[in-house]
């Protein structure tokens, strides 16, 4: 599964992790969407979201120790 950088919420508040055959899937249908939308074919993968996820936790303010292990990583340097 991926990590608690991408959850979903239900419409009763519970929330679970994405699995990765959904999040992929999500790719596929995002990339589809900017290949028609800009004639030109896009890739999309898990990690590509993650960037931009992790991006914007820090401009929203999350102290680097969390982004850090959201990210799974040691070093965030």
């Amino acid at each position: 599964t991926i990590p608690d950088l991408f959850v979903r919420v239900y419409k009763n508040g519970e929330r679970k992790r994405l699995n990765k055959s959904v999040f992929n899937y999500w790719c596929d249908i995002f990339a589809k969407m900017l290949n028609e939308k800009e004639g030109k074919e896009f890739k999309m993968n898990p990690h590509c979201f993650r960037h931009s996820r992790l991006d914007n936790l820090k401009v929203q303010g999350v102290p680097l120790e969390k982004l850090k292990s959201l990210a799974n990583h040691s070093d965030i340097s």
